[in-house]
């Protein structure tokens, strides 16, 4: 088994599913540890304002108002077209 060790980061939220662990940082990027399927570019995990999970995948909301899920998105989330005044885990 390897191990990865990753440099220290200061984290502003964190969520944890069965899958990966998504850290936001300070600086509004989010970092992805584990499975990393269906994961966003660097880009689309920029200028996040918060994020949550559910047991298979996460959630970004970022500070335009745009949601970005991955992981499992069996549940078709993905297409879902929503505000922050939608997105009430996230407050």
């Amino acid at each position: 088994m390897a191990y990865i060790i990753y440099k220290p980061v200061v984290a502003k939220q964190v969520v944890v599913n069965h899958h990966n662990v998504s850290i936001l940082k300070t600086d509004g990027t989010v970092t992805v540890i584990g499975d990393l399927r269906n994961v966003p570019q660097k880009e689309d995990l920029a200028h996040v304002s918060g994020i949550t999970a559910t047991d298979k995948s996460a959630v970004a909301l970022k500070s335009d108002g745009q949601i970005v899920c991955w992981g499992e998105l069996d549940t078709g989330f993905n297409d879902l077209q929503l505000s922050y005044d939608d997105f009430w885990c996230m407050r």
